[in-house]
Parts: structure tokens; C-alpha cells; sequence
């Protein structure tokens, strides 16, 4: 067997392996809205494309999306969070229940809309739709001490069967302080996994978080002006938060950047092209490929390069997208492959 044969058949034992793990998702539900038109003469009321609307559809988005992503990969998955009593919280519990997704974890409140960001994707028939604008419709109702115990008893009473839990933070109203030290309890029990765009430092004792670059250098008060500032900052990072294992950084097209415990910073390239076509939801794939790979008994490092490889599959893909065990077996076979035959 060559090298290449070896790699790839540790990966896809550890991605076999996701079928059988529960995993519980706490976050920010959100309905993706995309509207489907062309663009086909210039408004007379203002300096603004006319498009035409040819179709609409709602999918999966925060962390809905990473729920869908752990779904697509084989997990059982049990959601923790809050929606309205609307017609787009109604379209994502539909959507759930039709993949087998246990919804008695989300609560619906009344007086509060789902939070929904509706993108205009507008483009001529023989080509690619862009984003032109996107409109977002925040609650302008916040959750009720009794949602908020509501959601914290639900997780209560199926914490024991979960293996793990993702915390996916879009930074709206739902990380009372009373849910956030519910999960820190958790933490010192439970593989906990944070995604949190503004509250990194307050999540004591996670194993791993998985910040993007920016969100990076806001926790820790830094400017980006070389690469050296985020060797810098991951370590501030790491020394802020003390994660139990590590954080993983997410750069975009510059790949990912891997920091642990009494190691050197790992630099982890794009896996695939560079030349991305939407990075809408990558980091909810990120989240959810490197729990399941933990949990399955991946290292930190292989667990890191397995999201690498799923990320570079969903920024290819247009919208808010997800993978599966197959695709992302492919996929890795053929960087393996690609990376072998270009070290000959």
C-alpha cells in the first residue's frame, strides 16, 4: 500500500464511524432565505437593477446548518434552540423532521419571528447567479425566562445520551448567562465544541473552538497586518481561553491554522482549489466534520484536516451547503492522489 492508500483508509474508518455517535446542538436557528430572479433592465425609480423573480426556497442556515450538516454525515442529531411560531419556523421543522432530526428541543415563542436572512441571487439563464443584496429580519423579541429554562431543561434531559455537543453562537439573544453556564458544566463532562462569532472567551472549558480569523483578533484586540499576527493571536487565544485541546483558526483561502497544548502551531493549506465559489456556512461544516471526527477517535490534527477537506468541498458549492460520508471519501482520495502525483 502506498502512503497516500494508508491516509486514506484511516480517514474513512474515522468517517464510518460518524453513523454511530449522538451529537446535541445548541445555537442560533436560522432560516436561509435565497430569491431566484434576472436582472433585466435598469430601474427608472433609482440606480437599481430590476430582477425578476423566477423561484424562492428556505434551507437550513446558523445553526440549523450544522445540525443539517451532522445529519447529512450519519449523525444522530438532536437540536437545542428557538424559533417563531411563523411560517419559517414551521418550514425548518418540517424540513427536520423529514431527515429523522428529533425537534423537541427547539422551542417556539410566541410574539418572536424565526431569524431569517433572505439573499436576492440574481443572473441570466445560461449563467451563475450572484448575491445581490441580503436582507436581514432579526427578533425583535427577545427570548423569555421561560424559553430560556425551557431550552436548558430539554438539553437537560438527554444530556446523558449525547456523546457531545456543538455550541453554535451567531450572536443573537439565545447565550443567556444562565444556558452559558449550563454548557460550561457540561464542558467538564462532555466533548463540548464552540463556533461562537463574540463570546469565545466566555465558554470555560470547551475542548476546542473554531474561530475564523477575524473573529480571532476581535477576541483578543489585535490587527492583522502580517501572518505573524495570527501565530500571535492564536496563542493569546489559546492563553485567554484555555481550551482543554485546541482551537482551530479558519482563514479562508488560506486554509486553517491548528494551535494545542504544548505544540507549535500547525499551518493547514486549502485542501482543493483556491478559487472559491461561496463560503456561506463552511464554518458550520468545519464545526461539525472536526466533532464527529473527535468523537469517532480522530487526533486533533486528523480531526482538523478532515473539516479542512469538507470545507474545501462546500465553498465550491453556491448557497448554504453541506456533504456527506461519500463525497467527502472522494474528495480525499483525490487530494491524496493529487498531492502524490505532484510530489513525483
Amino acid at each position: 500500500m502506498t502512503m497516500a492508500d494508508i491516509v486514506y483508509e484511516r480517514y474513512a474508518n474515522i468517517i464510518d464511524c460518524f453513523q454511530k455517535i449522538s451529537i446535541g446542538v445548541i445555537g442560533d436557528i436560522i432560516a436561509d432565505s435565497f430569491i431566484f430572479g434576472q436582472p433585466y433592465e435598469l430601474s427608472r425609480e433609482a440606480p437599481v437593477v430590476i430582477v425578476k423573480y423566477e423561484s424562492q426556497k428556505i434551507v437550513p442556515g446558523g445553526a440549523a446548518n450544522t445540525i443539517n450538516n451532522l445529519r447529512k454525515l450519519g449523525a444522530a442529531v438532536y437540536p437545542f434552540g428557538l424559533v417563531g411560531n411563523d411560517d419559517n419556523g414551521s418550514v425548518l421543522r418540517s424540513y427536520f423532521d423529514g431527515q429523522g432530526i428529533d425537534t423537541r428541543g427547539i422551542v417556539s415563542m410566541d410574539g418572536r419571528h424565526t431569524i431569517t436572512k433572505m439573499r436576492v441571487m440574481a443572473g441570466g439563464a445560461h449563467t451563475s447567479k450572484q448575491q445581490v443584496v441580503r436582507i436581514d429580519y432579526d427578533p425583535l423579541k427577545r427570548m423569555d425566562k421561560d424559553c430560556e429554562q425551557c431550552i436548558i431543561k430539554n438539553l437537560e434531559s438527554v444530556i446523558n445520551r449525547l456523546d457531545g455537543l456543538i455550541v453554535s453562537d451567531y450572536n443573537y439573544d439565545l447565550f443567556s448567562p444562565a444556558i452559558i453556564h449550563y454548557i460550561n458544566e457540561i464542558a467538564k463532562k462532555k466533548l463540548v465544541i464552540v463556533d461562537s462569532h463574540y463570546r469565545l472567551a466566555q465558554f470555560k472549558g470547551a475542548a476546542v473552538l473554531t474561530p475564523n480569523e477575524a473573529e480571532t483578533f476581535r477576541a483578543v484586540r489585535l490587527d492583522y497586518t502580517d501572518e505573524l499576527d495570527i501565530l500571535r493571536a492564536g496563542k493569546r487565544l489559546m492563553e485567554l481561553v484555555k481550551p482543554q485541546q485546541g482551537i482551530l483558526v479558519t482563514r479562508g483561502n488560506e486554509g486553517m491554522m491548528l494551535f494545542e497544548n504544548d505544540r507549535e502551531p500547525l499551518k493547514i493549506p486549502i485542501a482543493g482549489s483556491d478559487d472559491v465559489t461561496d463560503v456561506t456556512g463552511a464554518g458550520d461544516t468545519v464545526v461539525s466534520v472536526l466533532t464527529l471526527a473527535l468523537l469517532a477517535g480522530a487526533s486533533l490534527v486528523e480531526a482538523s484536516y478532515l473539516a479542512n477537506f469538507a470545507a474545501g468541498i462546500v465553498v465550491m458549492k453556491s448557497g448554504t451547503a453541506t456533504t456527506d460520508q461519500d463525497e467527502l471519501k472522494e474528495f480525499i482520495m483525490r487530494c491524496l492522489n493529487e498531492k502524490t502525483a505532484h510530489s513525483c
